[in-house]
């Protein structure tokens, strides 16, 4: 019996005991000791950049940019994040970050459309507000047409009221997330941490935890705050 059966999502479908495994083989993948990664790295030293060969931040920011937050550190890994609107507080902005992994783990998390798997999957609950000030340090890397903007923010909201996408983006979503044991729990509590310490500068305008609202002006709606985990999620 595999780890996807003893986690016992429910009345599970078909395809998302197939997600779940997906997702379960890339978690176990990212799992391998990082000294067998460290061993097949060049010298750092030697493998450094001139600093003219790395390009200027862009400053403009815009919603449905899709932007790459510049590394603070050798342990920050790559910070990808859309810009989704005015946050809630003066120079700030609404993001969402992208997971690290390729497929959705939870019914909170969303494909993007987009097949590189450093954008492809939306952290809907990890949503966060970002001082302006910080996210100038990013380059512009991707950006999200009209109708993906809009399928976001509503996807956003969706997740703001119920836990989950829409029913209409379900089989876009992850499986539900139930079991105490589940290590997609474990995965949550890393990325809500690994993303508040990338976005953590001196002039960061407040902690990332804290709530978050915003108000689409085209739709006269709040979008989610930074969630909590659920325990449990209808099917």
């Amino acid at each position: 019996m595999g780890l996807s059966d003893r986690l016992n999502i429910g009345r599970q479908e078909g395809w998302q005991a197939e997600r779940l495994t997906h997702w379960l083989l890339e978690w176990e993948l990212l799992q391998e000791p990082q000294e067998k990664i460290a061993s097949a790295e060049v010298n750092a030293s030697e493998g450094e950049l001139p600093e003219g060969c790395v390009a200027s931040p862009d400053a403009d920011v815009e919603p449905g940019q899709i932007r790459l937050m510049m590394p603070q550190g050798d342990d920050d890994g790559l910070l990808f994040l859309a810009i989704v609107g005015e946050g809630g507080d003066e120079g700030a902005v609404f993001c969402v970050p992208f997971s690290p992994l390729s497929e959705p783990a939870t019914p909170d998390e969303l494909l993007s459309g987009r097949d590189t798997p450093v954008v492809r999957v939306f952290c809907l609950w990890n949503t966060r507000s970002v001082a302006l000030r910080v996210l100038c340090e990013s380059w512009i890397v991707d950006r999200l047409t009209a109708d993906e903007l809009k399928r976001l923010k509503r996807a956003l909201l969706a997740c703001e009221q119920t836990g989950s996408v829409p029913d209409d983006l379900r089989r876009e979503a992850g499986p539900p997330l139930i079991h105490p044991e589940d290590p997609r729990r474990l995965y949550r509590r890393i990325e809500r941490n690994r993303i508040h310490n990338c976005l953590i500068r001196e002039h960061t305008s407040r902690a990332a935890d804290n709530v978050i609202l915003y108000t689409i002006e085209s739709e006269q709606q709040k979008l989610p705050k930074a969630a909590e985990d659920h325990d449990t999620y209808e099917i």
